[in-house]
């Protein structure tokens, strides 16, 4: 059992609980219901004769059908991901000493948050980042259109109460903890610019 797939498996399973927790499965839960269905795909590749394995199935989004609206994910789809993602790790006999060393601090996921940090900390001694700027990456983002349409409603969030007469703090984080789940780059574009008004956010 590989490690990449014991992180694969750790972080949907961290980012279910994440979800569940918040009671918001709009908030990164089509990202969610993406990469469990991708890592289902290659799990039932490299497991052909594992009957619990090949009996998933993906997960689609079951929310109500609003006219002009993509369709949303819900809290049940949210736990069949999560119950699919243990399904697996009994399955391939993944302990919990695996999702320990799976969701420790030295794995790629947090290096890579830290590096797109570093990037963005450089680019911001010599730019000032816009809303505009926000939009733009949020339209190039290899994304489905519905997670972009979630991405653009967060940033106009994020625009609404940054140009508050009085800007919630906890607001603020809350829409870029949600943004990060989608690209922890555009996250940092949202507490670089919320730092150039004044107000500090720590991305963890």
């Amino acid at each position: 059992m590989s490690d990449y797939l014991a992180s694969s498996l750790k972080r949907l399973y961290d980012e279910c609980n994440r979800i569940i927790e918040d009671g918001n499965p709009r908030s990164g839960g089509g990202t969610v219901l993406d990469r469990h269905n991708e890592l289902l795909e290659k799990v039932k590749g490299e497991h052909p004769g594992n009957e619990i394995i090949q009996q998933l199935d993906e997960v689609s989004m079951s929310g109500a059908v609003v006219p002009g609206k993509a369709t949303r994910p819900t809290m049940d789809d949210i736990q069949e991901v999560k119950f699919n993602v243990t399904s697996i790790a009994d399955a391939i006999e993944l302990d919990e000493d695996d999702f320990r060393r799976a969701s420790d601090p030295d794995t790629f996921s947090l290096i890579e948050i830290n590096q797109v940090q570093s990037q963005s900390q450089q680019q911001s001694a010599t730019q000032t980042v816009t809303i505009e700027q926000l939009y733009e990456q949020a339209d190039e983002m290899m994304a489905p259109q519905d997670e972009k349409a979630e991405l653009h409603e967060l940033v106009e969030k994020f625009e609404q109460e940054l140009e508050s007469e009085n800007p919630d703090t906890v607001e603020l984080r809350d829409v870029i903890d949600s943004a990060k789940s989608f690209s922890s780059q555009l996250a940092m574009k949202m507490a670089m610019m919320a730092f150039e008004r004044g107000i500090d956010i720590l991305i963890e």
